[in-house]
């Protein structure tokens, strides 16, 4: 399949996209959780974080410079990024500032539904980097299906981690029968 040119694993390719919608959706879900003013705050500040990590994401995975001939793509893309990149380092601010709230609930993330699928996600994104780098002696097509593959499954476990609203069962987007058959 990967040796005969098949473009599912180029950059524009059919998983690519795949990934694109997954973290677009994860980001919407994150942010949407985080305007939850009833929530503990530390929730709030990790779909903060998680909204940031899935839009640092989008935008690595996104090719905005390539979306047209003209010069102002690739302002447009620098100018996304840099805000970014800006919002990050407020929130790692932010996180600095408030450490009472940070570590009030250390014990709860072990067990947090979305802090476990964001962990095994960011670990997909983390296997699929040697594929990405070539670093296995493997038919390039085959690292490339590899790589984009590890990715999709990553972006699909960052939205179920968006999907899920993890410190009250009852506030979840998950079936009421799955909190029924947990208590």
């Amino acid at each position: 399949m990967w040796s005969h040119g098949l473009i599912s694993t180029s950059e524009t390719g059919l998983l690519e996209v795949g990934q694109n919608i997954f973290l677009f959706l994860a980001c919407l879900l994150h942010s949407y959780h985080s305007r939850n003013d009833n929530a503990e705050p530390l929730y709030r500040y990790l779909c903060v974080g998680l909204a940031l990590l899935c839009l640092a994401l989008l935008l690595r995975e996104l090719d905005i410079d390539k979306m047209g001939n003209s010069n102002q793509w690739e302002n447009i893309e620098l100018l996304v990024r840099s805000v970014t990149v800006t919002g990050i380092i407020m929130y790692c601010g932010t996180l600095l500032r408030h450490p009472d709230i940070t570590w009030s609930g250390l014990k709860s993330f072990t067990t947090m539904p979305m802090l476990i699928f964001s962990f095994w996600g960011i670990c997909c994104y983390l296997c699929g980097w040697p594929f990405d780098k070539s670093l296995f002696a493997i038919p390039q097509g085959l690292s490339a299906w590899a790589e984009e593959t590890l990715e999709l499954n990553a972006t699909i476990l960052l939205f179920c981690a968006a999907c899920t609203k993890s410190f009250h069962a009852e506030h979840s987007l998950l079936p009421d029968f799955i909190h029924n058959r947990r208590r």
